[in-house]
């Protein structure tokens, strides 16, 4: 998996946001491009562990919770003609373009324009017509750049996906994405370029709406955001990232992704009026919305599953007797082969046959794995 991108227009919440996922040591400020380079960090979705189905914890989960790490990215500001060069827009869309998936960070309070310069009152419904707009024309681009060599002669599938392979999207998806629009591949002059590039994100690229700064409104505003926006939700990168660095310092007990924290340290007045507002936040929204946006788009939207290779099949070690020492996340429909050349490249090649640890079975090269299955390879000399 490359990664997921975290995106928006400047003073979003975006680096609160990364930041709170990762806990990276990122530059946070209320002004616009305080991200100028990509800021690259270690994120985390929860899986449930295998270990309970040992004697012994493996001690690498919490109460049965693995947490599972993934790449995270976050992408400096985007603004209104980034597209064409503006704010070094054609670099910043080319870095998120990467990416399998991204989350849109929204400033749901509406205090910041679409610059990221701070107004009494903005539609954030405007900041995610003009992102998606921005990210389509970037891509309608790159098509143009070659358009005259793609619609003429056969296989226009093929040289539009030839063509946009430097952003990783494949030619499955473009045949995908033209079929659902009902295109003739005869017919090319006529192809809506704008309209393939919709559905171009739709099939390759996510885009999951993260309305942040809730805590900001009430839950009224959020609804009335998503009656335009269905795939949205509500998140508070502040809180999260006050939750975390609080548990990370030993102040609280706090789990990524709860409704509820413990004290466990003595703290200041200031920082336990701090958790005082989080705890009335709490109570109109659950949670902070950050880890169940990050969990919707790695297992919903992205399809990724949980898998754990290792190398004795009984006690789910490594050689040196670590138990499930490692969890990657894969595709569903990875095979037990692929999942070998994505623990090593010469285990793939080399690869004999594997066996399902839970079940004690052994299973062929094309065997589609499941969610939570460990794993043990088999591979030639």
């Amino acid at each position: 998996m490359q990664g997921i991108g975290v995106i928006g227009k400047p003073n979003s919440g975006k680096s609160t946001f990364f930041a709170s996922a990762t806990l990276a040591d990122v530059e946070i400020a209320s002004y616009p491009f305080t991200t100028i380079e990509p800021n690259v960090g270690i994120g985390f979705v929860r899986g449930r562990c295998p270990c309970s189905l040992l004697e012994e914890p493996c001690g690498k989960c919490v109460d049965g919770t693995r947490m599972v790490p993934m790449k995270m990215v976050d992408v400096a500001g985007l603004v209104p003609g980034a597209h064409e060069g503006r704010g070094l827009g054609n670099e910043f869309l080319s870095e998120a373009m990467q990416l399998d998936g991204l989350l849109h960070i929204v400033d749901l309070s509406g205090k910041s324009d679409e610059e990221g310069r701070a107004v009494p009152q903005h539609d954030p419904n405007q900041d995610v017509a003009f992102i998606k707009n921005e990210v389509e024309e970037w891509i309608v681009g790159l098509m143009l750049r070659d358009w005259s060599r793609i619609r003429k002669g056969s296989d226009p599938i093929e040289k539009i996906s030839d063509r946009l392979s430097g952003i990783r999207i494949e030619q499955g998806e473009v045949k995908k994405a033209l079929l659902d629009l009902g295109y003739d591949e005869k017919k090319s002059n006529t192809w809506d370029l704008r309209k393939m590039a919709s559905k171009l994100l739709e099939f390759s690229k996510p885009i999951l709406i993260c309305a942040n700064k809730c805590d900001l409104v009430g839950r009224k505003d959020f609804e009335n955001f998503k009656t335009k926006v269905k795939n949205a939700m509500p998140t508070s990168a502040m809180c999260e990232l006050a939750l975390r660095r609080g548990a990370s310092l030993g102040y609280i007990d706090y789990s990524p992704g709860g409704s509820s924290f413990k004290v466990i340290r003595e703290m200041t007045p200031k920082q336990r009026a701090g958790l005082d507002y989080i705890e009335s936040f709490f109570e109109t929204w659950i949670n902070t919305g950050v880890q169940d946006a990050i969990e919707k788009m790695v297992y919903e939207l992205l399809g990724m599953i949980a898998v754990y290779p290792v190398e004795n099949e009984n006690e789910f070690t490594d050689k040196d007797g670590n138990v499930l020492p490692d969890v990657f996340l894969v595709e569903k429909g990875t095979t037990a082969k692929g999942l070998a050349y994505k623990v090593h490249t010469d285990l793939g090649e080399k690869f004999i046959r594997a066996i399902d640890c839970k079940t004690g079975r052994v299973i062929g090269a094309d065997h589609e794995l499941k969610d939570g299955d460990v794993i043990k390879i088999a591979a030639g000399r």
